[in-house]
């Protein structure tokens, strides 16, 4: 499972009273972070698709065994019906990134 963060930076009105060389809010250095930033964000919209269709797949043989007669026989419907539906939550949550990111 991949993370996505958001950094919060600095509002770009604030300056340091001394200018200190490499001082974490330095034109420079906050150019730097927010760059990571950026490359981390274009990294997880890269990764997050993937994952879904990752996660769809999986969930195949769920929704087949849940029609099976020996799941039904052995009366685990509702537990297969509530992995499933984690499962949907899990694909609907990247699904929701996926559309925040773009």
């Amino acid at each position: 499972m991949t993370a996505c963060l958001l950094i919060e930076v600095v509002p770009a009105h604030y300056r340091p009273r001394q200018p200190f060389d490499n001082h974490p809010y330095q034109p420079q250095y906050l150019e730097t972070i927010q760059m990571n930033a950026i490359q981390e964000l274009k990294d997880c919209r890269d990764t997050l698709p993937l994952e879904m269709e990752s996660s769809q797949r999986d969930l195949a043989p769920f929704e087949e065994a849940l029609e099976s007669p020996e799941v039904i026989q052995q009366g685990r419907q509702r537990a297969v019906q509530n992995e499933i539906n984690d499962r949907k939550r899990r694909i609907d949550s990247r699904d929701h990134e996926i559309y925040r990111l773009n």
